[in-house]
């Protein structure tokens, strides 16, 4: 909670969004991510279950691959940022694990919990590793404005993830998109 608070004081104070700033950019994603993990932690009923379980799946599948495809790539291409992108990419690799096991939990299943929770400590580490080590480090070493630089491609290529998602889910094999996804990463790639 303390390091969404000093995220959120940081944005505030320099003047940083999801436009002009890429650590104000994952950030957002971040805490997408911990809103509907909360909400799936204190759902009832099979049906929300299930719901929140499919935009949570879709929600971090979107953010892990986008980050991995555009940030991770510009940054494991420099020595001083290659060992904590491959510190990255190897939690990355553990949320993914994870979210391959809350695909298979049914709706109302006790094992539910376990699993959302185990998820949620393992992003939370993750979010805590990103954005008080890897990216203050990343700015250090490219600047802001070359950080700043990758959050068109970021976006666009969250709305890629969205639309082979939401293909995917029509198909019949994958959860679909959550609602209003692909509309907030659309209005992100207008930058």
């Amino acid at each position: 909670m303390f390091d969404k608070i000093k995220e959120d004081v940081r944005e505030l104070l320099t003047g940083s969004n999801v436009e002009n700033d890429m650590r104000a950019r994952l950030h957002a994603d971040h805490d997408e991510v911990a809103r509907i993990t909360s909400e799936l932690l204190a759902a009832a009923d099979p049906a929300s279950q299930e719901r929140l379980r499919d935009q949570l799946v879709n929600v971090l599948t979107i953010h892990l691959r986008a980050e991995e495809d555009v940030v991770y790539n510009a940054l494991s291409q420099r020595p001083a940022t290659a060992g904590l992108t491959l510190h990255s990419y190897r939690e990355h690799d553990d949320i993914e694990r994870l979210v391959g096991e809350l695909r298979l939990v049914d709706p109302g299943d006790p094992a539910l919990r376990d699993c959302v929770e185990r998820l949620r400590d393992s992003v939370t580490a993750h979010v805590r590793d990103e954005e008080n080590e890897f990216l203050p480090q990343a700015e250090r070493e490219l600047g802001k404005e070359h950080l700043a630089s990758l959050i068109p491609m970021f976006n666009a290529r969250r709305v890629e993830i969205g639309q082979e998602l939401a293909t995917q889910s029509a198909l019949g094999s994958a959860p679909s998109v959550p609602p209003g996804w692909d509309a907030l990463s659309e209005s992100h790639t207008q930058s």
